[in-house]
């Protein structure tokens, strides 16, 4: 998965904070192809993207609250419906249920692409607007 510059919100915290979050989830397709143990990946994941994951959401809402942006709800429960994801499918993991990160890896790359080119960029139109109305950012 590669960063676009079509993927910037126009914000360059959260921008940074998603080019990172995109170097995280790759990190675990490098792992995969390094023969890193399922173990280890699990233990990367839990204590390197949950943790920025959840920091950047906070990041992310507190920016969208200061702003009034209207689809914040939509947003909130998406962000909060994928940290219970990724806890389940990792307790999936650990449990023996599911021993392939292929499957963690394709799950994230999938939701974090689709959320940015989605959601996020609902989020960069109205920063565009605002700025364009004279609203410093």
């Amino acid at each position: 998965m590669e960063w676009k510059d079509e993927y910037d919100i126009g914000i360059l915290e959260i921008d940074e904070q998603h080019r990172e979050l995109f170097k995280m989830v790759n990190n675990i397709k490098k792992s995969i192809l390094k023969g890193v143990s399922p173990q280890q990946i699990i233990k990367t994941v839990f204590t390197d993207i949950v943790d920025y994951t959840q920091k950047h959401f906070t990041s992310e809402e507190a920016l969208m609250k200061k702003m009034h942006f209207p689809g914040i709800d939509i947003q909130k429960r998406q962000h909060k419906q994928l940290i219970t994801d990724i806890v389940r499918k990792l307790k999936e993991m650990k449990a023996g249920t599911q021993h392939n990160p292929i499957i963690m890896y394709t799950f994230l790359n999938q939701w974090l692409l689709n959320h940015i080119i989605t959601e996020d960029q609902k989020l960069r139109e109205f920063v565009y607007k605002r700025r364009q109305s004279g609203v410093d950012i």
